[in-house]
Parts: structure tokens; sequence; C-alpha cells
């Protein structure tokens, strides 16, 4: 069986030889482990998105300093390797709402899962659709975007609108490439409850993410979403409006009580707790965390993916014992 199969099955709830993996590796991670990393991933090989087998070069936006994006904000990052925040948004106030231009989307822009395929033919590969809430973030700084969303003047529903055009447009390029699925990603949670309350989610941005879904679904491809934090009070809505790959904290949650709500409803896309196993705990203590979601997690046949993100803090032996078990 071969990647894309295993992966397509797994969501599918079908049975496979293994539970796939997708090993998410902040640029800090290759800084500390250098070729070890890179041996470890030939030994262990990736079904999603599978990397080039080399220590990467850093980007503007993982080198310490000042950056500005392609919307106008400028972020600050205080280390080589991770991404930092935005200082200076670039509506922080209507004033600069005129003047705000959307990025093009780039001629390139379905390159990165070309070139993958062109590696590994039997990859199952996604490109990434983009985000609402944190693209507001970005674009307004998080206490002015709280603010908005009770008010909703007619400036914000306007920025809302060039976003969710240029989130359309990126779409429109994902469906037109050879990938398998398009990925989201907006964090919802904080440690302990969403971030706004779940009437006004589903009263703004569940409409505005079925949209998107849809498109997504009708070309025959999956949908993929990552949200942060402790968001189990809107899980049933990523399930109502589509969304087939959930990545989520799942030890903010709890392994049991997320199995036993959603347990071959929806595909767990990981993770194990990069809070406090990755980097703290033991080999053995990653593999009895590994075991708890198998048995919580996964459906009879498939619904589990094992994805996991390492940093320069988790250790080289844990980033083993995370691709090892499965």
């Amino acid at each position: 069986m071969n990647s894309r199969e295993r992966v397509i099955r797994t969501l599918r709830f079908q049975e496979t030889d293994r539970i796939p993996r997708n090993l998410w590796i902040l640029p800090s991670a290759f800084l500390q482990h250098g070729q070890a990393l890179v041996e470890l991933l030939r030994r262990y090989p990736i079904d999603i998105n599978p990397r080039e087998l080399a220590v990467p070069e850093l980007g503007p936006e993982w080198r310490k300093g000042t950056y500005v994006d392609e919307w106008g904000s400028v972020w600050m990052n205080l280390d080589d390797g991770i991404v930092g925040e935005v200082k200076q948004p670039a509506v922080a106030d209507w004033s600069a709402l005129d003047r705000l231009k959307p990025p093009p989307i780039a001629d390139d822009f379905a390159a990165p899962a070309e070139a993958t395929l062109r590696r590994r033919p039997d990859a199952f590969v996604t490109l990434v659709g983009g985000q609402i809430f944190e693209r507001l973030q970005y674009l307004r700084g998080t206490e002015t975007l709280y603010m908005d969303l009770m008010d909703q003047p007619g400036e914000f529903l306007r920025l809302c609108e060039i976003v969710m055009d240029h989130l359309h447009r990126r779409v429109e390029r994902c469906l037109r490439s050879p990938c398998h699925g398009v990925q989201f990603a907006d964090d919802w949670g904080a440690q302990r409850s969403l971030l706004i309350a779940p009437d006004l989610w589903r009263a703004f941005f569940k409409p505005r993410y079925t949209e998107l879904f849809e498109r997504v679904h009708a070309a025959g491809k999956f949908v993929f979403m990552h949200s942060d934090g402790y968001i189990i009070d809107i899980i049933e809505d990523l399930i109502e409006i589509g969304v087939d790959a959930l990545n989520s904290q799942v030890w903010i949650m709890g392994p049991g009580a997320l199995g036993e709500r959603f347990s071959g409803r929806i595909t767990f896309w990981g993770e194990l707790n990069r809070q406090k196993t990755l980097p703290h705990g033991t080999p053995a203590d990653v593999r009895a965390a590994i075991e708890e979601m198998k048995r919580h997690l996964a459906a009879p046949d498939g619904g589990l993916i094992a994805q996991s993100e390492v940093d320069r803090l988790t250790p080289l032996a844990n980033i083993e014992a995370v691709l090892q078990p499965w």
C-alpha cells in the first residue's frame, strides 16, 4: 500500500497496513539537530507532504528580526526558526483600508505540490488554502479584531470581503493543482475555552468556512483543518460542514472525551502533546501517549493520522519515538 492509498483509506475509515505519518518540523528543529534529523526522516518515510531530505534554508519569515508580510503587516521574530508576532498591523486604523492591496496569487503557487510528487509520486499532497480569523488578526491586531467582531462596522465587513475573495482565489488555485487535499488553519481555542462565544463563531465564521469547504469537496479533494486550543464546542460544527481531517491539541481536550463523541465521524490528524510530552517527556512517555491516542481516537478502521509538530525543544530520541510506533 503506498502513501496516498494509506491516507485516503484512513480518511474514508477503511483498513490500512499502518497509521499514516505526518510530521511538522519547525526550522528550529533542523537548526538544533541538523543532519541527524534528516537521517531519521530517511528511516521513517512521511506519507503526507514528505519533505526534501536536506536541512532547509530559512526564509525571512523564520529569521530573527522584523519582516513585512505579503499583506503589509510588520512582524517581529525573537529568534531564528520560529515565527514571531505582528507588531504593526497593515490596517491598524480604517484609514488604511483603501490602500490595502491583497497579494497576487503567485504563478508558481502549486510548485511545492508538484515538486513533492516528482520526488515521491506515491505521496499524499496538500496545499494551503489559508485562514480567515488569523488573517484578520494579522491585519487588524488581535485586541482590535475582537472589538470589530462585537461591533461589526461596515469597514470590518468590507475587510472580510477582501480576505474572503483572496481565500477563494487561493482555493481555486489549489483545486487546479495536482494536490489531494486543501489545508485551512485558524487557532480558535485558548487553554480552556474558545476565544469567542460559540454562537458568534456559528453566525459569522461557520458560513464562510462552509463556502470554502464545499468548493473543495465539489472538486473531489479533502478538507484538512488545523485549530489549536480547546475547540471541543465547535467540532460537531466542523464535522457538519465537511472537515475530513482535524488537527487539534488533543491533550488539552482529552483523547477519551474526543474519542467518545467523535471517533469514526472525523479523522483525527494528530497531535501529540507538544506543550509537555514532546519537549519534556521521555521516549517511553511518547510511546505511551501514542498508544492512548490509538485506543481512543482510531476507529476500527482508519480515522487517525500520526501527526506531531517538533521544534528545537524536542529531543531527537523523542522525534524517533514519534515516528516509529505508528
